[in-house]
This record gives structure tokens, C-alpha cells and sequence, in this order.
């Protein structure tokens, strides 16, 4: 699994088309993308008139732990910073969902989402956290997602995650194989302005 490294550290996809029987002028809108290398993720959404849409990104990267040799595996968080919604306009039959998550391997996702029926409007502006525990220098995959979906009268939905890690220890760091890096965290020592400015003078 983690015999190679990819280098293609940025995609973006986006869609667009008219929507069955939405009639003239009717269309929908899908648009789904991630920047491995920024650790952003995105899925949007449009039924328009009449429709039906589903849009979602999967950003898989490897990562490897880095910083001073420890006995034991350093503990550390996983985080996805979530920002969505999913609205429906209308009263007739329609709905819409927008929803992320995140694992580590094949392991059991943590995942939260937000759905709406007619004339509806959920929103979301929460944080995926998930715990890690790894060696200095061992490598392990997480993957994250982002999803939209929706249909019927007037439904959209739109989804974006920021990923990050947090809890390192000072001195540790992570970086991955498409660009993206966690650290390192560096401890820093109290000081004054007028001994940074005899410093660099």
C-alpha cells in the first residue's frame, strides 16, 4: 500500500447539465474538488427547476510522522474543520444533503452530514476529530471526503472541509506524499522586541 508516493497534489472536477424533465431552461449544477496540498475539500450542488444531483471528492494522501526518536508512538489528532448546508425551496416532494468524513486506513469512518426536506435549511459548522498514535518515521493513510446530493423542486446543498492536524508535540512534525505539511510545532522561548532587533542587526 504505501510502496510509492504520488505527486499530483491538486484536482478539480466540475460538471454541468440539464436536469431530467426540468423542462426548458432547466438545468443542474454538480462541482466536487480537492487541494491535497492546501488540505481542502468541496462538493456543491444545484437541482434547479426539476432535477437531480450528487456530487462528492475523496482526498487520499500517506503521511509520515516526523521529529525526535521516541520509545513509544507520539499522539496526535486528525481534524476536518466542516462548513455546509442543505436548503430546499420549495413544498413539493424534495430534499437535499451535504455530509464529510474522515478515517485513517480501512478503518471505521467519523463523519457528520446535514439534510433538509421541503422548505428546509440545515446548516453545519463543526470539526471531524480523529486520534492517531504512530512512530517516528512510520507512514499511514487517512482519507476525507466531502458529499452533496439533492433533488426535486429547488434543492441545494454545499459542503467544504479544511484538513489539518493538531496535539503535536513541540519538535514533531507530518508531512505527506502530495505536498501538504503538518509542522513542525516548535517550542518557543519568551523574549523581548529589543533582543530580537540586537539579534538580527
Amino acid at each position: 500500500m504505501f510502496s510509492y508516493c504520488s505527486t499530483l497534489a491538486r484536482r478539480d472536477t466540475t460538471l454541468f447539465g440539464y436536469a431530467p424533465g426540468g423542462g426548458p431552461g432547466g438545468h443542474t449544477t454538480m462541482r466536487a474538488g480537492y487541494d491535497a496540498l492546501a488540505g481542502r475539500i468541496y462538493a456543491d450542488g444545484d437541482s434547479g427547476p426539476d432535477g437531480s444531483f450528487t456530487s462528492s471528492a475523496v482526498a487520499r494522501d500517506r503521511y509520515t510522522l516526523f521529529g525526535p526518536a521516541s520509545p513509544g508512538p507520539i499522539a496526535f489528532t486528525a481534524r476536518l474543520h466542516v462548513v455546509g448546508f442543505a436548503a430546499v425551496e420549495r413544498q413539493l416532494h424534495a430534499g437535499a444533503s451535504a455530509g464529510a468524513s474522515l478515517r485513517e486506513g480501512s478503518d471505521p469512518a467519523v463523519e457528520l452530514g446535514a439534510s433538509a426536506g421541503p422548505e428546509g435549511y440545515t446548516s453545519i459548522d463543526q470539526e471531524l476529530a480523529l486520534p492517531i498514535r504512530h512512530f517516528v518515521g512510520e507512514s499511514f493513510e487517512l482519507t476525507y471526503t466531502a458529499s452533496a446530493s439533492g433533488y426535486g423542486l429547488q434543492s441545494t446543498a454545499s459542503i467544504s472541509g479544511q484538513f489539518s492536524f493538531a496535539d503535536l508535540p513541540p519538535g514533531y512534525g507530518v508531512s505527506s506524499c502530495q505536498g501538504f505539511s503538518g509542522g513542525p510545532v516548535v517550542a518557543l522561548a519568551p523574549t523581548s522586541w529589543g533582543k530580537v532587533k540586537i539579534r538580527y542587526r
